[in-house]
């Protein structure tokens, strides 16, 4: 058996992943407007910006109020469709859906990195 004193630096496995491509790294950047989730960089960070803009800007109201302006509309995580009233995903809340039919249809992706931030 291992103890954590003889494993060197460079064999410890890292723990954190990237929210949207699940990539693990070292050094993540995390969310600046809500501070909950990490990405491995700005490309990760554009791609999830749809889907993410809504729970950020729910995050950020526990700080700041969200004004009538904030309020916009967000992308299905599993189809892409816009709309006002999405579903966040009930464990991890970073991602949301138009119906339980996407929700699962998108499950293989996305329990690779739910619960994991």
């Amino acid at each position: 058996i291992l103890s954590s004193s003889t494993i060197s630096p460079s064999m410890k496995a890292t723990t954190k992943r990237c929210s949207y491509c699940n990539t693990q790294h070292e050094d993540l950047k995390k969310c600046s407007g809500c501070g909950q989730v990490e990405y491995c960089g700005k490309e990760c960070q554009k791609k999830d910006w749809p889907v993410h803009k809504p729970i950020c800007l729910i995050h950020k109201s526990k700080t700041h109020p969200v004004t009538k302006c904030d309020v916009v509309m967000a992308t299905c995580g599993g189809c892409g469709k816009n709309s006002t009233s999405l579903l966040k995903c009930s464990h991890c809340s970073t991602i949301a859906y138009c119906s339980k039919e996407c929700q699962r249809k998108d499950w293989t992706r996305h329990k690779e990195t739910c619960n994991t931030n």
